[in-house]
C-alpha cells in the first residue's frame, strides 16, 4: 500500500531520478519486494561489511553495496541507525535526490544523532516524503514541528502548529506570494569567534573547560542582531539600483505596488524599488533591542512601528 503510493508519487512528480529511502531494519525486506514488483531497481546501502551481512538473506550480492554514490533510476535503501554513519557522504548528493523517511516518528527526538542526520538530509533534498502511522508520540504532538517545516510554505511555531498539522490531511490553499527562505552564515571577526569559542566545550569546537552556554548564546544573538539591523538599513535606505525594463515611473510605496503587479519578482526589481522590512523578534525585550540598534544606525524613529504589548517599554 504505502510503498506503492510513494513510488507512484515519485513517478508522477518527476522531480528527481534517484531516491534515498531510510527505514527500519524490520521493514527493509518488504519494501524492497514492493520496489522490485514495480520494476524499479533497488540497492541496499550500509556503512560497513558487518552491517551489510544483515541483508544477505533477502538481498542479492548485486543489490548490496558499500558504495555511497546514489545511482540514477534506482531506489537506495538505508537502515535508520546507519544514516548517521553515511550522512557526510550522502549530503552533497541530496540536491538532486528524493528523500523518503519511513516511520518518521522514530526521528522526532531533536537530541539524537538519528534525528539530526535525518533532518539534515531532508533539508538538502530535492523532494522529501515522510511516512508514519503514529504522528503523535507520547501524547506530544509538537515533536512534529521539525518535519512539518518541510511541508508548508510558512514558518511553523507552537502558535500555528495545528494549521501546519492540517496539511497532513488536507491540501493548504496556495497564495501568489513567493517565499524565499535562506540560511545565512553571519561573518564574524577573529576576536568575535574567539570570544564565543572561549565559552564552548571542546566537543563543539570551543576551548572552555567550564562551558558557559548562556554567554555563548548571548554573544551569538548580539552578532545576529547587528547583522539584521545593518541589512535592514541597507535594504531600506541604501542606494537604489536601475529600474528594470517595463518598470513604471514614480517612487515610494505606490510605485512598488504597481511594479510588482506588472513584473515578475527579480533581484533587479528588488534592488530598484523602495522596500519595507518586517523584523520578527523573539519577544518584546528583543524587539526593543532591535529598535534601539536601528535608531543608533540612523533609522528615523517616525518610520518605525513596534507591534506587540500595550505599554511603552521603559527603554524607549
Amino acid at each position: 500500500g504505502k510503498s506503492m503510493t510513494v513510488l507512484s508519487f515519485i513517478n508522477e512528480t518527476q522531480k528527481s531520478s534517484q531516491t534515498l529511502w531510510c527505514l527500519p531494519m524490520t521493514a527493509m525486506k518488504s519494501v524492497a519486494q514492493e520496489i522490485r514488483r514495480a520494476n524499479w531497481k533497488v540497492r541496499v546501502l550500509a556503512s560497513t561489511k558487518g552491517r551489510l551481512k544483515n541483508f544477505s538473506d533477502w538481498a542479492t550480492k548485486q543489490e548490496m553495496t558499500l558504495d555511497t554514490s546514489l545511482k540514477l533510476g534506482t531506489v537506495t535503501l538505508v537502515e535508520h541507525d546507519d544514516v548517521r554513519n553515511l550522512v557526510a557522504a550522502l549530503s552533497h548528493q541530496m540536491v538532486s535526490t528524493t528523500f523518503v523517511y519511513d516511520e518518521v516518528h522514530k526521528a522526532m527526538c531533536s537530541k539524537t544523532q538519528r534525528t539530526g542526520s535525518a533532518l539534515r538530509l531532508a533539508q538538502l533534498s530535492k523532494q522529501m516524503v515522510a511516512l508514519t502511522g503514529t504522528p503523535i508520540v507520547n501524547s506530544r504532538a509538537y515533536t512534529l514541528i521539525s518535519w512539518l517545516r518541510f511541508c508548508v510554505p510558512f514558518q511553523v511555531q507552537s502558535r500555528n502548529f495545528w494549521v501546519a498539522a492540517n496539511s497532513m490531511i488536507a491540501k493548504l490553499t496556495a497564495t501568489p506570494v513567493q517565499i524565499d527562505r535562506r540560511t545565512v552564515s553571519i561573518p564574524l571577526s577573529k576576536e568575535q569567534t574567539l570570544a564565543i569559542d572561549e565559552c564552548l566545550p571542546h566537543r563543539l569546537g570551543g576551548r572552555a573547560r567550564k562551558p558557559d552556554f548562556k554567554t555563548a548564546y548571548s554573544l551569538s544573538t548580539s552578532h545576529v542582531d547587528e547583522w539584521l539591523t545593518n541589512e535592514t538599513v541597507r535594504v531600506v535606505y541604501g542606494k537604489r539600483g536601475k529600474p528594470p525594463t517595463g518598470c513604471p515611473e514614480g517612487s515610494g510605496h505606490a510605485q512598488a505596488v504597481a511594479a510588482t503587479r506588472i513584473l515578475p519578482p527579480s533581484a533587479e526589481l528588488f534592488n530598484h524599488l523602495s522596500q519595507r522590512v518586517l523584523l520578527v523578534a523573539a519577544d518584546r525585550s528583543h524587539a526593543v533591542a532591535l529598535v534601539n540598534l536601528l535608531l543608533r544606525k540612523g533609522a528615523p524613529a517616525k518610520e518605525m512601528m513596534l507591534i506587540g504589548g500595550r505599554n511603552r517599554h521603559e527603554s524607549l
